[in-house]
């Protein structure tokens, strides 16, 4: 397949750093060496701006909304990596250029070359299973966009108007559920492929049953046949295959279509094949290609064809499936640490609490019996929809926080039921709504909290000492164990409280008094709750007195009352305990049931007593606007004089310019003293004499605004025409009821109220519009376009309110503050403007106009003091509800302590008592429970879920047992589910403990490998200069060269220790298979065996060279084997948490590198004068590398880089031994371009390892997958 990505990225980063990787080619012209030069030169600056420089690359991507591209991925891997590429190595290129020694920059331009090649190839590496990831998470935005859009069609809350509208619009919708499906099938086919090639992986329990979800079973998210390309040979295919994928349906006609199409294609593609095989196929995990008779649909597929059959209900709740599936598979292929996780769970809810918010600030406004509630309906359920997903993502993670959402998630649905309860008047239903709302914000911030304090715990844990995973599992047994004791002695002593006995005598009359005395205080909290609301209700101000009579109240209840009340209720409960456990076994402090409902009390009316002191303080404030009037009425006069006098100045001159600034001065007078007129009539409460004109002029003005919000809206791809049209009708019926009133002396003037609403609304929606098309913008200029339409039309909608206030006659809460500015600004500009226009005219307006300035001056002033009051005024408004509030709470906690003092006397109080001592202690095992679950998630996931089972019936029995019920149903499933867990633990102990031993016997299979590999590369040097000197003896003697005799008695030597090396493999070939070695490992062994056995019999015959190809084809095969165990070996100790320190190799294999680097150079230039002293420092070289060729901690590209150079190395010695300096020259040549790309791996590596890879953990939303191919699909 041709890798456009790669190339695209090096282009693009080679431009922005101003410099290519110069590369000649054996054959090209020299390169234009100052052409070069000049551009090599930028770099120095380059270098210190290179990360800023990628960060503002990236920034542009972000900002034309294509972050998701996997471009951008790779450029978070280049820029991750770049502090590799020093300034010390880019200024040798500008030194070499500057000499003219251009062969010499070539060399680390090369090195330069290779380092971007390590950076990609690693980069793909460790962001194959977070690609995926972010490409499902992708995917199911993909698919909640077209379920929304789907979903307003069949509620009817889309901007459809009409029959064909709607018609349209559910072809549009068909169309784009057929692209889902398309990418699905494809996203679908890379996993899968990935899987094929990664198996070790694909055996990983949470990508086995993402795999499951994602192509398995009767209800996959997606089904199809797909024909691609292959060959017999792996290595031939991957050398050779064209990126063919094609899709047909998974049914026996799409079978059919396929079979047609690999019929009339097979010789398109030569000697490769053209192969078959169904989604459901899975080998190496179990699962045989289905009967050709077999149908599937796919949870994608099954929402497009009930588009087709416009079922928009059933596509509906199909696609809502679909998308849950995706971020199901999303959230298992997730590789990312728990950190990672939470923070974008954090962020998810962060974002969810403040949609829900905007939610219930709708829902608290609805008044209007017209109000349509199916908008709000939708708005709910995408906010259950957004809370569900993040409960599920911190279900492990964060035990109680996700606990916490799924009650926050009952609210919500029973906040979205209330709104969906259309025989019931739209304030009844928010008014219902509203409070469960309320409680689900309240949940989800605790949810909130929780995961905020885990991950301020995890970044405590960070320097704590790792202990390995079986270590962990054992001491997570000891504590489920514990846990199951502690849950069955609950439900032992829960059982044995019913054989408490009856209160007696003393303990009912204790009782009684207990609840009288709490009944006293919820009685005084009650009366002092309704003064309170009698203040607000009134809608006046807080009198001030008032308010200080209910503060000192409050505060004298929370004193000697609630003590009263508390040492009443303890001596009942101390009666009650000595009646169950006797009296020699109660202490002096006992808690009493109702404690906990006083210390509420307690606390609650110490707030109202704070709250109702402050509103009193606050009330005191003086907030006359009216004193703002007389200024402004002399400003007023004051302009209209010097108005007069403009206009003389204009009778008087001649002169144009004159005549024209004294009109101005005079005009503009004559505007702003009827303007402080009017504002002068609004500080003294008065409505202004033209007040329906000033609507009017408002309405028209905004009416005219409506075709610039339209073209913005239309440049943004924003469908929002329906609703500018609704506004203008609006503001044109608006305008209309202004003129009439306007002619009749503002009579009637609430006419226009209504309209404007209207008009307010419409613009809202419009905005609505315009921010979704900007989500959804494909370009920049599209975003800026939609966001534009967005502001104006939310800008209009205030405006369009406003005004609907006035019309009512409601004056704003902030009219205070409005004139404050208004004046302010008339005396800092709009005076001085009329000021230098008199001067201008030359009329006699100077102290008129500073007259005016000093008076509205001191307007601004005397109206920003009443502003100031007023805030205070209403600050001691919301102070006293706050104040009623916590009353109110004062009052239902007092109620409760009430009656639970008084349940103290009752039959069977003491059986609750004991149940409810129950429910405190399941409390604490349920919250070790959530421990355990939190701990188990990472090593034992399928025992995290058990353990969320037992905690979630835990929850239930505290519920029962709380309430004085008993709950042995929920207790025996609870201990059920540890005993599970138990299990589970166990299992995965056990597995671990195979895996441990299977780690420490493939360990032993590559010790000895390593030992074979070493002999092999010894004797095919060996072999390669015995081949080469009978080349040589054959050319001299002229004789053929083709297969020429070596020396009889060296074939003889080599052969016996072919054979050597063939014993060895066939003792590792059955170490490995016990040990159970990888399949490519075991097959890589038995094909070196089969060229061993080859090699030695041309060896047998006197024929080295013939040997040669046999003796590289077993020692490339050796190192597959040993690759392949030696990344089993690493799975394993992944499993088993051991961690891993490469520096130390790392480091040795980069001094490795440049001493062969220096020998292989010192080679190159012996090679001239004396060949066989070369021929010795290319040996050096390879002996120098050789341990690191199969160094298990080096990247697998620093490995492969080594074996290319340690062959090409042998090549060279053979061939300087032979005297043949040409071909060693060449071979030498390859060595040193192998050298440098191991030596950018390992470079890349050591970076990593000291934290200076930033862009590890980046790459959600990078690519498509490996593998996916561009052939049109069929469904």
């Amino acid at each position: 397949m041709k890798n456009i990505t790669r190339g695209t990225l090096q282009t693009a980063l080679a431009l922005m750093l101003s410099a290519g990787a110069a590369v000649a080619a054996p054959n090209s012209p020299k390169p234009n060496l100052r052409g070069i030069e000049s551009r090599q030169e930028t770099i120095r600056d380059a270098v210190g701006q290179r990360d800023k420089s990628l960060e503002t690359l990236l920034e542009e991507f972000r900002r034309n909304r294509i972050d998701d591209r996997e471009e951008v991925g790779a450029f978070r891997g280049y820029r991750s990596v770049l502090q590799g590429l020093n300034a010390k190595e880019l200024r040798s290129v500008i030194a070499s250029l500057q000499t003219a020694q251009g062969e010499d920059a070539l060399a680390p331009q090369s090195s330069i070359s290779h380092k971007l090649d390590a950076i990609y190839m690693d980069w793909q590496r460790r962001n194959a299973l977070l690609k995926l990831s972010a490409q499902f998470r992708m995917l199911a935005d993909d698919q909640r966009a077209n379920m929304v859009k789907t979903r307003d069609l069949a509620t009817g809350t889309g901007s459809v108007r009409t029959a064909q509208d709607r018609e349209f619009a559910m072809t549009a919708r068909s169309f784009r559920q057929r692209d889902v499906v398309e990418k699905t099938r494809r996203l679908c086919d890379a996993f899968v492929m990935y899987l094929d090639q990664n198996p070790s992986v694909a055996a990983k329990p949470n990508v086995r049953a993402a795999r499951d979800l994602a192509v398995g079973g009767q209800s996959p998210l997606s089904a199809f046949y797909v024909v691609g390309v292959g060959a017999a040979d792996y290595k031939d295919a991957a050398a050779v295959a064209i990126p063919i994928r094609e899709y047909f349906s998974h049914d026996p006609k799409g079978r059919a279509e396929a079979l047609s199409f690999i019929t009339e294609n097979q010789a398109d593609v030569g000697k490769l094949e053209l192969q078959l095989r169904s989604s459901q196929t899975a080998p190496l995990l179990g699962h045989e290609a289905p009967e050709e008779s077999a149908a599937f649909v796919g949870t994608v597929n099954e929402a497009a064809l009930s588009l087709e059959r416009k079922q928009v209900e059933s596509s509906t709740s199909t696609q809502l499936r679909a998308f849950e599936t995706m971020r199901d598979i999303a959230r298992l292929l997730d590789p990312r640490e728990k950190k990672e996780k939470l923070e974008q769970a954090l962020e998810d809810l962060s974002k969810a609490i403040k949609d829900q918010e905007g939610v219930a600030g709708e829902t608290k406004e609805l008044k209007d019996p017209d109000d349509d509630t199916r908008e709000l309906v939708n708005g709910q359920a995408d906010v259950v929809l957004d809370t569900d997903l993040v409960k599920k993502d911190v279900q492990n993670l964060v035990p109680n926080a996700s606990e916490s959402l799924g009650k926050a998630i009952d609210r919500q649905q029973e906040a979205r039921a209330a709104l969906q309860e259309t025989a019931k008047d739209p304030k009844v239903r928010g008014e219902t709504a509203n409070p469960e709302q309320v409680k689900a914000l309240e949940l989800m911030e605790e949810a909130k909290e929780a995961i905020i304090e885990e991950l301020e715990e995890l970044e405590k844990a960070e320097n704590g000492e790792e202990k390995d995973s079986i270590e962990t599992l054992e001491e997570l047994r000891k504590k489920v164990e514990e846990l199951k004791k502690q849950e069955e002695e609950i439900k032992r002593d829960s059982e044995k409280a019913k054989e408490a006995p009856a209160p007696s005598e003393d303990q009912k009359k204790a009782a009684e008094e207990a609840k009288n005395s709490a009944q006293e205080v919820f009685e005084a909290a009650k009366e002092l709750a309704l003064k309170a609301d009698a203040i607000e209700e009134a809608k006046k101000d807080v009198p001030a007195e008032l308010a200080k009579e209910i503060a000192e109240e409050a505060a004298k209840l929370a004193d000697e009352p609630i003590k009263n009340a508390g040492k009443e209720a303890e001596e009942s409960q101390k009666l009650a305990d000595i009646a169950v456990k006797g009296e020699e076994n109660v202490g002096e402090e006992v808690k009493a049931i109702s404690e906990e409902a006083l210390t509420d009390a307690k606390f609650a009316l110490e707030e109202a007593a704070e709250k109702a002191a402050d509103a009193a303080e606050n009330a005191q404030k003086n907030d006359d606007l009216g004193a703002a009037a007389e200024p402004l009425e002399e400003a007023a006069k004051q302009l209209a004089e010097a108005a007069k006098e403009a206009a003389k100045a204009a009778e008087n001159t001649d002169k144009a310019e004159e005549k024209d600034a004294a009109e101005a001065a005079k005009k503009d007078a004559e505007k702003i003293a009827a303007l402080a007129k009017s504002m002068a009539q609004q500080a003294k409460g008065e409505i202004p004499d033209d007040i329906a004109k000033q609507l009017g002029d408002t309405a028209k003005d905004l009416a005219e605004q409506i075709a610039g919000i339209e073209k913005k809206a239309e440049e943004g791809n924003a469908d929002a025409k329906d609703q500018l049209d609704g506004a203008k009708k609006a503001l044109d019926e608006a305008i209309k009821a202004a003129a009439e009133s306007a002619a009749n002396n503002n009579q009637n003037l609430e006419n226009a109220a209504k309209p404007l609403e209207k008009a307010a609304e419409e613009f809202a929606k419009a905005a609505k519009q315009a921010a979704e098309a900007a989500r959804d913008a494909v370009t920049l200029d599209e975003k800026q376009a939609a966001d534009k339409a967005q502001e104006d039309s939310e800008k209009a909608a205030e405006a369009a309110k406003e005004m609907a206030q006035k019309a009512r006659g409601e004056i704003p809460d902030d009219l205070a503050q409005r004139l404050a500015d208004a004046a302010k600004e008339l005396a800092e500009k709009s005076v001085e403007d009329i000021k230098k226009n008199a001067e201008n005219a030359q009329a006699q307006a100077g102290e008129q106009l500073n007259n005016a300035q000093k008076a509205l001056e001191e307007a601004a002033k005397k109206a920003g003091e009443a502003a100031q009051a007023n805030e205070l005024k209403n600050l001691a408004k919301e102070q006293l509800s706050q104040a009623a509030e916590a009353l109110k709470e004062a009052a239902q906690a007092a109620q409760k302590a009430a009656q639970q003092s008084g349940e103290q006397g009752e039959p069977g109080a003491n059986q609750r008592n004991e149940l409810r001592r129950q429910g405190e202690k399941q409390g604490e095992v349920k919250e070790g429970t959530q421990d355990a679950q939190r701990a188990a998630n990472d090593l034992a996931p399928e025992a995290a879920d058990t353990l969320g089972q037992a905690a979630r019936q835990m929850d239930k029995s505290k519920e029962n047992l709380d309430d004085g019920e008993n709950a042995p149903d929920a207790q025996q499933a609870a201990i059920d589910a540890l005993e599970r867990a138990l299990e589970q633990i166990d299992q995965k102990i056990a597995e671990l403990e195979a895996a441990r031993d299977q780690k420490a016997a493939l360990e032993e299979v590559s010790k000895a490998l390593e030992q074979i590999i070493e002999d092999q590369q010894d004797l095919n040097l060996d072999t390669a200069k015995a081949a080469e000197q009978a080349k040589a003896k054959a050319q001299e003697a002229g004789k053929p060269t083709e297969n020429p005799p070596g020396n009889p008695e060296e074939s003889k030597q080599q052969a016996q220790e072919q054979s050597q090396i063939g014993q060895d493999v066939n003792e590792v070939q059955v170490q490995a298979a016990a040990a159970q070695a990888p399949q490519q490992a075991l097959q890589s062994l038995s094909a070196a065996d089969g060229n061993i056995a080859q090699a030695k019999q041309d060896l047998g015959a006197n024929q080295p060279k013939a040997a040669r190809p046999d003796q590289a084809e077993a020692l490339e095969n050796l190192q597959d084997a040993k690759s392949a165990i030696d990344n089993a070996i690493a799975d394993l100790a992944e499993q088993l948490g051991e961690e891993t320190d490469n520096t130390n190799a790392l480091a040795d294999a980069a001094e490795a590198i440049a001493e062969a680097q220096a020998q292989t150079g010192a080679g190159q230039e012996q090679l001239p004068a004396d060949a066989g002293q070369a021929g010795e420092s290319f040996e050096q070289a390879g002996e120098a590398i050789q341990p690191f060729t199969n160094e298990a901690q080096l990247p697998a590209a620093a490995q492969e880089a080594l074996q290319a150079a340690a062959g090409e190395l042998t090549n060279a010695a053979a061939q300087a031994a032979a005297g043949q300096q040409p071909g060693a020259g060449e071979a030498a040549q390859a060595a040193q371009q192998a050298l440098a790309a191991a030596a950018a791996a390992v470079e890349l590596a050591q970076a990593a390892a000291e934290g200076q890879g930033e862009g590890q953990g980046e790459g959600q939303g990078e690519g498509q997958g490996e593998g996916q191919g561009e052939g049109q699909g069929e469904g």
